[in-house]
């Protein structure tokens, strides 16, 4: 039973008994008006009693229709109220409504005593919200922060399904990131050293740590930590563990590292071989008892060649720290191609004049102009037309070639050499790196010129790239910008 029904017999009954009250006593006062001293006639007493019982029955129905009325008014503001409590309550738990509409003072309608609770509830409201408000804005922020972290971070659980990903870690395991929420990380990723490292941790229930090569196209090497959480909590149950998993790529730190470990070891070479040499030499010469006049002065002329390659080499090298380290003034200027085709010809006019190689030169226009340091541009030039001397037969041809495009010209230098292996093309700028092909390791040079070339290059903030074929030829390009718009003599 209701309370609205409950309250409502409750008022009835009153009412009822209020006017059963009144007719008993009315019945008293009729009888005894019929005793002395009044002594009223029996006929009149009666007539008395029939118009009191008609009026207390008006009274009855009026006092019942009242209490009804009053009792119902009551119970529907009281039912009101309480409904609003329980609609309150239920929009809480279900959470199906926002916060800020239970937050008004007027929450609860009814009585003075539910104003005093709407005013008691809608402050707790108030401050509950603030609460979530920041616990939120504490989630987002972390959220935020673990999206987007370099990092690659992880979230499985004891069976290994995947919980949480950032981006970087959907993107260094090449899965993704929409599909994989909720699958088995070894049903992703096949990586056996991985799978074996987050195993020990479950097992273990320690941090666990190593470098993975990854078995996917771009075979990174990684950096992971796998590190289980929640292990604190005694309250919490085994299957409640989750185990956190940050990998980072340090794919081109064993990169660099291999580059650096290359160029010691090619340094020493390089270095070695000529000092080998001119030690060999002087040795021969101060034995005085050993070789005539003519072997000694060819031991001279040898040590002196060695000294200069060895001044070159170290030049060289100098020169690429330089650049690399950025400590490279450049002027530019605007100049013209053909100042440049008339250095660099005169520069190699003795070499090619005394073999059969060919060398030519393809400019559209003689008054093109670029933007460009013309000192270290000149060297680009040198340096890869020397490079292509030295893997072109006698007999083969070496061209410059210029192609004009809306901001840039591109400059080409093709050889009909023994050309480049493809999987050695994007070794060939590194120090010190030379083609294994043929007799080629056995060409005289420091290894640096071509990585010389690309760094000028990229400090003029343009490119170099490179194509080849074997046994047909290799075509170095790079691109240079175009003269400024200012006045020219």
């Amino acid at each position: 039973m209701g309370f609205r029904t409950v309250l409502i017999f409750s008022q009835l009954g009153i009412a009822l008994a209020f006017c059963l009250v009144i007719v008993l006593g009315f019945n008293n006062v009729i009888d005894t008006l019929e005793d002395p001293p009044f002594n009223l006639p029996k006929p009149v007493t009666l007539n008395l009693h029939s118009q009191l019982s008609r009026y207390l029955l008006v009274a009855i129905t009026i006092s019942v229709f009242l209490a009804m009325v009053l009792s119902w008014a009551i119970a529907k503001r009281t039912s009101r109220s309480i409904e609003s409590v329980k609609h309150f309550l239920e929009g809480l738990i279900r959470n199906q409504s926002p916060l800020e509409q239970y937050s008004h003072p007027n929450l609860i309608e009814g009585f003075a005593e539910f104003s005093e609770l709407s005013t008691h509830l809608s402050k707790l409201v108030a401050s509950f919200q603030n609460d979530l408000n920041t616990t939120r804005y504490s989630a987002q922020m972390k959220q935020l922060i673990l999206d987007n972290i370099a990092e690659a971070t992880m979230l499985i659980d004891q069976k290994f399904i995947i919980e949480y990903g950032n981006q970087s870690a959907f993107d260094l395991l090449e899965i993704d990131s929409e599909n994989s929420i909720g699958l088995s990380l070894f049903e992703i990723d096949r990586t056996s050293k991985l799978n074996d490292i987050i195993k020990r941790c479950v097992e273990t229930q320690k941090a666990q740590s190593d470098e993975v090569q990854l078995n996917n196209v771009s075979e990174a090497v990684v950096s992971l930590v796998v590190i289980p959480i929640f292990q604190s909590f005694s309250s919490l149950s085994e299957s409640k563990n989750k185990y956190l998993i940050v990998m980072q790529d340090i794919s081109m730190l064993r990169k660099l590292q291999q580059v650096r470990s290359d160029f010691v070891t090619n340094a020493s070479h390089e270095l070695r071989t000529p000092l080998t040499a001119i030690q060999g030499y002087a040795e021969t010469l101060l034995d005085k008892e050993n070789g005539k006049k003519k072997q000694r002065q060819q031991f001279i002329v040898r040590i002196y060649e060695q000294a200069i390659y060895l001044s070159g080499l170290i030049s060289d090298l100098l020169n690429l720290s330089k650049i690399e380290s950025g400590g490279l003034q450049l002027n530019f200027e605007n100049c013209k191609i053909a100042d440049l085709r008339k250095k660099i010809t005169n520069l190699f006019e003795p070499l090619f004049s005394e073999s059969k190689m060919n060398f030519e030169w393809k400019i559209p226009d003689n008054s093109t102009r670029i933007y460009v340091d013309p000192e270290l541009i000149t060297q680009v030039l040198v340096n890869l037309i020397d490079n292509a001397i030295k893997y072109t037969e006698p007999d083969g041809t070496i061209s410059v070639s210029v192609q004009t495009e809306e901001h840039n010209i591109i400059f080409q230098v093709k050889d009909t050499g023994i050309g480049i292996p493809k999987r050695e093309l994007e070794r060939i700028f590194e120090r010190f790196y030379r083609v294994d092909t043929g007799g080629a390791n056995q060409i005289k040079g420091t290894g640096l010129g071509l990585s010389i070339a690309k760094h000028i290059v990229l400090q003029h903030g343009e490119k170099i790239w490179v194509e080849s074929e074997v046994g047909e030829g290799t075509s170095v390009f790079f691109s240079v910008k175009k003269q400024r718009n200012t006045t020219l003599p």
